[in-house]
Parts: C-alpha cells; structure tokens; sequence
C-alpha cells in the first residue's frame, strides 16, 4: 500500500489549528508526518494579546501505520506561546489520540 502522503485538517478549542502534516519519512509501512501552520487564540477581543503563532514540526508528530488493516494513527501535537498583555502564556495540545479511520464497531449477533 503506498503512503498517504501529506494530510490536512482543522482542531479547534482555546486554541484553534490550521495544520498541513507533511510526510517525513515512510520506513516499512510507517508514515511518520509533522506539522506545520497557525494556531489562533479563542479569547475574545477583550485582552490585547499576540493572537496567533506557527505552528512548526517540533511542536508534535502523526505517525500512520498502514501494516494494519485498515491503517492506524497515533498524534500528539500542541503550541504555546508567550502572547503578552493580560493573556500570558496561550496555548494548550490540539491532538492527541490514536485511531483507525473509518472504523466501525461490529455488532454481536443476538441470542436468535
């Protein structure tokens, strides 16, 4: 199976991203992806504060292994930064978890 290549997506909380994962390496099945693009602060208008900060390939990983059937992720990523004014240090993680996509839950069959 070829590797995924680069992945998109958008998290949002506190804190929201905007991540492009670009892939880093592929070794025997394993993608390994890090991240790059912009994490915006939710806080409302009222502190005057650096709202946004990059987001760079040191700040989490996305490793997609595709030796499983269907394939199986696991991440972790998050930004802080110094934001200044009456907001201090922002930022918090904006993934973290393992999965497969797409995958659903099998029912049992019914005593019947």
């Amino acid at each position: 199976m070829p590797s995924y290549g680069d992945w998109v997506g958008t998290a949002s909380r506190v804190v929201s991203a905007e991540v492009q994962w670009a892939l880093v390496s592929s070794i025997d099945c394993v993608d390994r992806l890090a991240p790059a693009g912009t994490a915006t602060s939710q806080l409302d208008g009222s502190c005057d504060h650096t709202s946004s900060h990059a987001i760079t390939a040191s700040d989490g990983w996305l490793t997609v292994d595709r030796r499983t059937v269907p394939a199986t992720w696991r991440a972790i990523a998050g930004t802080t930064w110094s934001a200044g004014g009456c907001a201090g240090t922002i930022g918090e993680p904006w993934i973290a978890g393992r999965g497969h996509p797409g995958r659903r839950r099998r029912r049992r069959p019914s005593g019947r």
